[in-house]
């Protein structure tokens, strides 16, 4: 067993300071210090999250009146995906998915029994409310997530933690070991940090492991490289949509995630069949020349995840540990349930090496439940395109992939029948292959007449009517930041 007294986090962006905000506040007895070299390199253009991170910062310490302004938020009801299995389509990826309708009931339930009403509007919620009159409903903002500046965000954790975290402004230079256990790391500065737990932070690089058992995930996801940038609003109320937009490309994928000062967008691409240059052309002249190609950031990646992110006293967290793509937000996401793990092991003072084994066995877990989720929005295409026909000749389902469609046409996938590790639940799964075209039993046991009922029901009186009660979302922005002005004023 080893004893948890001091915590060393290396690294400077998202994953470690919302770990080391975590671990602070969660174990107040264990010492935080956070390493990071002097002038930081943060990745994020902007980020989405998922519906976990409100709780998420509120076990940190920080309530949503504090950290929203504070890092340019905007709210998240799910995520729109134009032209992904042909041009002139959409797929809905609400967070809103299947609510109760009666007793035990769900809204998808009803809809297998009539899926000849339009799912985006009857089979799930938030769309014409969300995506037509960009609007978001503030009696259900328990059921959002966010988009955030993901280096204000940074910030804003760095000054709240002044007085539970220790921070040294240095570069890492030498790795001291005894065997294969990390006792300290040598710093530019001349110091020497001693921890009984280092936690990696330091992105692909990956500096304080050398060894690494690595899982290959090229050929299961498609994408490798991305070239993004700021996008200064235009018309801010049309442009600042409570949603994320991915809209397939001829190259790959545009996202498009706005904050309250203005949008973050990338091409997502596989750098083997586009050029960078090509790939810069295109997203210049997708958004008419307002993210002039001087500003664009190209970020490159091989998808992969470990299957041992702790070994020894080293824990990879972030992308240390694995990347897939940006799509479906998985990043931060997959760094909370980390934490999660983690803390919940630590926060006795001690852990052993079977802690050490289920924590990995938990997230190969997890991180293949996002594999494969994310490996199904490319599943079915019928577009032509190069990029879409090397996914095509490429892809192939996993087991895990051919179990849910399997299940699928016997009926919608409930979240209970996910395993306790999962991070997209058996709602999303249906809501995504539903859209994509694949085979979705009826498993409503109702009466034919009863079940149209209640699904017609359900849209008369509470989909039809929301955008009547809801509010604008850039209206409901800039009411929140007047909000804030007026509460921190003194008279």
């Amino acid at each position: 067993m080893t004893i948890v007294k001091k915590v060393v986090i290396v690294g400077g962006g998202s994953s470690a300071w919302l770990s080391a905000a975590y671990i602070s506040n969660q174990c107040p007895y264990i010492e935080v210090t956070v390493i990071d070299k002097e002038i930081g390199t943060p990745i994020g253009v902007g980020e989405g999250t998922l519906l976990s991170f409100a709780n998420y910062m509120k076990d940190c310490g920080f309530e949503k009146d504090q950290w929203f302004n504070a890092t340019d938020a905007t709210y998240k009801t799910g995520a729109l995906f134009p032209d992904w299995v042909e041009k002139g389509t959409e797929i809905w990826h609400p967070f809103n998915m299947s609510p109760y309708v009666e007793g035990t009931l769900q809204l998808q339930d009803l809809w297998s029994a009539h899926q000849e009403y339009d799912f985006k509007t009857y089979g799930v919620g938030m769309y014409e409310t969300a995506v037509k009159h960009n609007c978001i409903d503030s009696s259900s903002l328990a059921s959002y997530g966010y988009h955030v500046d993901a280096g204000k965000l940074v910030t804003f954790i760095q000054n709240n933690l002044k007085d539970r975290v220790n921070f040294i402004a240095s570069d890492v230079v030498e790795l001291i070991k005894d065997g294969s256990i990390l006792k300290a790391v040598s710093l530019a500065d001349g110091s020497i940090v001693e921890a009984d737990l280092f936690i990696d932070c330091t992105g692909f690089k990956s500096i304080l492991r050398t060894e690494k058992k690595r899982k290959e995930l090229m050929g299961r996801v498609f994408c490798d490289t991305a070239v993004c940038g700021q996008v200064q609003y235009e018309d801010k109320n049309a442009e600042m949509r409570p949603y994320t937009r991915a809209q397939a490309v001829d190259h790959g994928w545009i996202f498009t995630i706005p904050t309250q000062t203005r949008m973050g967008s990338g091409l997502i691409f596989n750098k083997n069949i586009t050029d960078i240059e090509e790939a810069k052309e295109h997203l210049y002249q997708y958004w008419d020349g307002r993210l002039p190609k001087e500003n664009m950031r190209v970020i490159d990646w091989t998808p992969y995840y470990l299957e041992d992110s702790w070994k020894d006293n080293v824990v990879c967290i972030g992308m240390s540990s694995g990347f897939i793509e940006p799509l479906e937000s998985t990043g931060l996401a997959l760094v909370q349930y980390q934490m999660w793990s983690l803390v919940n092991v630590i926060k006795s003072g001690w852990y052993s090496e079977k802690n050490v084994a289920g924590y990995n066995t938990e997230f190969s877990i997890r991180f293949e439940d996002c594999v494969d989720f994310v490996s199904s929005h490319y599943s079915k295409t019928n577009r032509t395109e190069k990029f879409w026909q090397y996914v095509k000749e490429t892809y192939k389902p996993t087991a895990g992939i051919l179990i849910r469609l399997k299940m699928l046409e016997n009926g919608v996938l409930h979240s209970a029948q996910q395993q306790y590790s999962h991070v997209f639940s058996g709602a999303n799964w249906t809501t995504w292959m539903t859209q994509m075209g694949y085979k979705l039993g009826n498993n409503c046991k109702l009466q034919k007449e009863q079940s149209e009922y209640l699904l017609l029901k359900q849209y008369h009186t509470v989909e039809k009517y929301r955008p009547n009660w809801s509010q604008h979302h850039a209206t409901e922005i800039a009411r929140s930041i007047d909000y804030e002005k007026f509460k921190n004023s003194t008279y």
